[in-house]
């Protein structure tokens, strides 16, 4: 029996009971219902408490979240789909069907895979996780969302080149074209992605598109991360080079009779198999610029090309723009040579627990990590070996409740010569040879009637954030005065 109520998030939200459309009002409860149907398992009182509110006094907050559940629950067209107990909150799995939930069990499962079950679960993903829905005055719970972001998106990225290797080894070559390059148009970096739309051009004949393909990955690769192609690229255009036929349109290996010869995949060179890994750079999008930060982005740049600082945790409320800084300054890093194999952001909102630190690192290297069942190796055992002989920077992203993992980074430092740390918390980390980098808030304007309120940072992020519910906004004589005590009352 298919579920009554449907909820889309992977892409613009909307949710539809019965097959029809099914507003629901508040964005507040949108929003609640929305990462209700993103949760793999039911949720805490107190993740929600920390997502929604997390400066207000728990009495206080524990009060608007009573009240918000039962928005939620009014709002939906069966009370009973929402399950609240006095400590967690979740919605009936078996009478919700979440598009994220089947997504997750295609893209993130371990077992066998089917072409289809594959295909259908990349159909699924129509854009980033809630497009559109704006989230800004919800700091924290619009950090979780970049990050879930990211974390699909990957999935989406990984998905799509296994289903174009797929296509290809079955020599199934318009398909595994159009695969190859939705690849191209989401990781426009991955040479994978690239490679793969070059065979499949020069599969079908269309040797002038593979070279057009080539070019615009040597010319992407120059632009963002200042490096020339891997030796596998260049070796497969190498070998399209070699060969200067191109095939009518008729003669295209889609268009000939069955009894002609299956076109076949170019041959790649084989490398040993201890080519290095490619550089990492998993830097999350962000959609807004860096406002009134000129001065910390400058200092912590500075900070991180200097060898002499390895742990470095960027400190201050929520809210402050921590996380906004500390990718700015780090995209500032990518092609340094002090960071060689790159730059790799770990965000830490969702662990729970610090033993779990170390998982998290691996996954975002993408490297596995069930080395205790291998090996007799702990995860975090396996962590440091890996990044032993790295140059990199790892950004360890909200830390502050993950404190007692802090003697993990201790040993970080002291293993992993070339890794540099940088964190962003609300406390300081309490380790030996921290550089703590405080973050202060906006500046904003003393009075109602200060003289030229737009200079002040906290103004023009206010302004920036209300262009995103309306782009036609502007600072005015009528309005100045109320935003003025808006950015005092938030103290910037």
């Amino acid at each position: 029996m298919q579920a009554p109520l449907r909820i889309v998030t992977l892409g613009p939200p909307h949710v539809t009971y019965l097959g029809a459309p099914f507003p629901v009002p508040r964005r507040q409860t949108r929003a609640l219902l929305y990462r209700l149907a993103a949760a793999e398992e039911p949720l805490s009182r107190g993740h929600l408490l920390f997502l929604f509110w997390p400066d207000i006094d728990d009495g206080h907050a524990r009060r608007r979240l009573t009240l918000l559940l039962s928005q939620l629950r009014r709002a939906l067209p069966d009370p009973d789909l929402l399950r609240v107990t006095p400590t967690h909150v979740q919605l009936d799995p078996a009478h919700v069907w979440r598009d994220v939930a089947a997504f997750r069990r295609v893209g993130e499962s371990r077992g066998p895979i089917t072409s289809t079950e594959l295909q259908n679960a990349v159909d699924l993903y129509q854009g980033p996780l809630l497009d559109g829905f704006n989230a800004a005055d919800l700091p924290e719970y619009e950090l979780w969302l970049e990050t879930q972001r990211h974390r699909y998106a990957r999935t989406y990225v990984a998905m799509l080149e296994r289903l174009a290797a797929e296509h290809m080894a079955q020599q199934a070559w318009p398909v595994a074209l159009d695969i190859a390059r939705r690849h191209v148009a989401v990781d426009k970096l991955s040479e994978t992605a690239h490679r793969n739309v070059i065979a499949c051009y020069t599969a079908l004949g269309n040797h002038r598109a593979a070279r057009r393909q080539y070019d615009d990955c040597v010319a992407v690769l120059a632009r963002e991360l200042g490096v020339a192609p891997q030796a596998e690229t260049v070796a497969l255009m190498a070998h399209v080079a070699g060969d200067t036929v191109l095939l009518p349109l008729d003669e295209m290996p889609s268009r000939r009779g069955e009894d002609a010869p299956p076109a076949t995949m170019p041959h790649l060179p084989d490398f040993p198999h201890d080519t290095p890994r490619p550089a990492t750079y998993n830097l999350p999008y962000l959609v807004t610029p860096l406002i009134g930060r000129a001065r910390e982005l400058t200092l912590l740049e500075t900070l991180l090309g200097d060898s002499a600082h390895r742990l470095i945790t960027v400190t201050g409320l929520g809210g402050m723009g921590k996380t906004h800084l500390v990718v700015t300054a780090a995209r500032r890093m990518v092609g340094s040579t002090r960071f060689a194999d790159g730059i790799c952001f770990v965000p830490l909102a969702s662990v729970v627990n610090a033993a779990d630190i170390p998982a998290a690192v691996l996954q975002a290297f993408e490297v596995g990590h069930a080395g205790d069942e291998r090996d007799g190796r702990s995860t975090a055992q396996m962590l440091l070996d890996f990044l032993r002989t790295k140059r990199v920077l790892l950004i360890l992203d909200n830390v502050e409740h993950l404190l007692a993992g802090a003697e993990l980074l201790h040993d970080i430092v002291r293993q992993a010569p070339g890794v540099a740390l940088l964190a962003s918390s609300r406390l300081p980390l309490g380790l030996y040879g921290e550089h703590l980098f405080p973050l202060d808030e906006l500046d904003f304007p003393p009075d109602d009637h200060s003289a030229s309120l737009a200079r002040y940072a906290a103004v023009q992020m206010f302004v920036e954030c209300a262009r995103r519910s309306d782009p036609t906004y502007a600072l005015t004589a009528e309005n100045a005065p109320s935003v003025a005590r808006i950015c005092r009352l938030v103290a910037g």
